[in-house]
């Protein structure tokens, strides 16, 4: 796993550009001028950790996309992004087209990110939510309808399922 948590003089993560894949999980948390994720280009997999959380991007005040990111395909757990206050959209999650579930259901979640007006940048294909998946569960939209991704991303649903962005794709297992 990588954490990188409280640098406040930390802007990017250029020094880990070798890095290729992660076993564990990618924990991003409260650096105060974090501008965004460059180093982690060649990245293409993480992993997750004990708790199914694969990607966190928490309470960076200062990044404003996901860019650093852009070889990143699949994650083996969720992807949280919440709480960065200067995120306007999710550019830099190109490449991720697949994300999986944490020990709590939750797949994808997005909120708190004050200047997030689009979810443009993320071109997800499948998301998998354990064996909770079905019908009820699944919530599908066209996605060139930015306008219904945001509405669905205010949603607050109940039985244990995440306040979703959206469900681009669901296939039972």
């Amino acid at each position: 796993s990588l954490e990188v948590t409280a640098n406040k003089n930390l802007k990017n993560l250029n020094g880990l550009g070798s890095l290729e894949g992660m076993p564990g999980s990618i924990d991003i948390n409260a650096n105060d001028n974090m501008e965004n994720l460059n180093g982690l280009g060649k990245v293409t997999h993480v992993g997750a950790d004990s708790r199914g959380h694969c990607l966190d991007v928490v309470d960076n005040k200062k990044m404003g996309d996901m860019t650093g990111l852009d070889g990143l395909q699949s994650c083996s757990g969720s992807v949280s992004v919440v709480g960065n206050s200067g995120m306007k959209d999710m550019k830099g999650l190109g490449s991720l087209t697949a994300v999986g579930a944490n020990t709590e259901n939750s797949a994808l979640a997005g909120e708190n990110n004050g200047n997030m007006k689009s979810l443009d940048g993320l071109n997800l294909k499948a998301i998998d939510i354990a064996d909770e998946a079905d019908e009820a569960k699944c919530i599908v939209h066209d996605t060139s309808s930015k306008m219904l991704a945001l509405l669905l991303a205010e949603l607050d649903r109940t039985g244990g399922f995440p306040v979703p962005i959206g469900l681009f794709y669901c296939e039972e297992r």
